[in-house]
């Protein structure tokens, strides 16, 4: 995403941070790197977890006080490659520094979550008790709110300001055709070549391939969610294939409260709710509505379902 060369490009919106530039690491580079904002948009618990297993396994990390992991990356370690290359965890290397998300020190022998010291005026042993990248530094405008920071189209560099970004902007590229070209025939009945066409992304990324028996639609959603992801597609995706209200409604999506063990020099990950409120998806906006203006101007016009 960041190789203006990349031959796999096919339509794309360019940009110079000169001409035309745009703040997309302004708003979400770790904010500690950041001129202004920095984790605005927080990739969610959920978000992490449909990532599929490299081998194919379909266990899920383990959370809570009796659990340690090595470092912020280690319990997602099997995970599709493509996670690492799209999510900043704690302890990732960036802009000559470190990505710091934990929000608490754990000072007890054995790990013990009623003992969490987790306060910007407090350390511990001469270390901060919540890392400069974690919610407890931040605004409400900064930080994450879910333990977990945007990597994907983010430059090489830190401290890029508001409309200077570079990178340019892919409107299409060759892995969306394949996924496509997979939908259309597992629709049609076609699962031998809709097995091929998914696994051309699935073979790049380093993933467990599927066969004409193993391929499900849920399986070719899913590789459309973690391959395309933060390009503007899962929104559509969802109304098109008419989830929005299932996969949205009542839903108070979840994040990981990172607690730095200090004893073992370890990690456990506590899950927490990450927004505040629930979001709600009507059946009518499933479409746009119309409105009275246009329908006035034009008496042919009938306005949309529920509107």
């Amino acid at each position: 995403f960041l190789d203006p060369q990349n031959d796999e490009v096919i339509f794309k919106r360019i940009y110079d941070g000169v001409n035309i530039g745009h703040s997309w690491d302004q708003i979400n580079v770790p904010p500690s790197f950041s001129l202004g904002r920095g984790g605005t948009d927080n990739p969610l618990l959920e978000f992490i977890l449909s990532y599929e297993n490299i081998d194919g396994s379909d266990d899920q990390p383990e959370f809570g006080s009796e659990h340690l992991y090595d470092d912020g990356y280690a319990p997602f370690a099997n995970k599709d490659p493509r996670l690492k290359a799209t999510v900043f965890f704690q302890e990732d290397q960036f802009g000559g520094g470190i990505v710091e998300t934990y929000e608490g020190i754990d000072p007890s022998t054995d790990p013990d979550p009623s003992a969490i010291i987790s306060s910007p005026a407090i350390t511990y042993q001469g270390m901060e008790t919540v890392g400069k990248d974690s919610r407890m530094l931040t605004s409400d405008e900064k930080g994450t709110n879910s333990g977990f920071i945007i990597k994907k189209y983010i430059e090489e560099e830190p401290f890029v300001a508001g409309g200077l970004s570079t990178t340019d902007w892919i409107a299409l590229r060759l892995a969306e055709m394949y996924l496509t070209r997979a939908e259309a025939e597992f629709e049609l009945g076609n699962h031998q070549e809709a097995a091929e066409a998914l696994n051309a992304t699935r073979e790049r990324a380093g993933i467990s391939l599927v066969d004409a028996g193993t391929i499900t639609m849920d399986r070719i959603r899913n590789e459309r969610k973690v391959e395309l992801s933060y390009e503007q597609h899962r929104w559509w995706d969802l109304k098109r294939w008419r989830l929005s209200e299932e996969v949205l409604n009542g839903s108070v999506f979840s994040g990981l409260r990172i607690i730095y063990h200090f004893a073992s020099d370890k990690y456990y990950f506590l899950p927490i709710e990450a927004e505040v409120r629930g979001r709600i998806f009507r059946p009518e906006h499933y479409y746009n509505p119309i409105t009275d203006d246009r329908i006035n101007n034009n008496a042919d016009l009938v306005e949309n379902p529920l509107y």
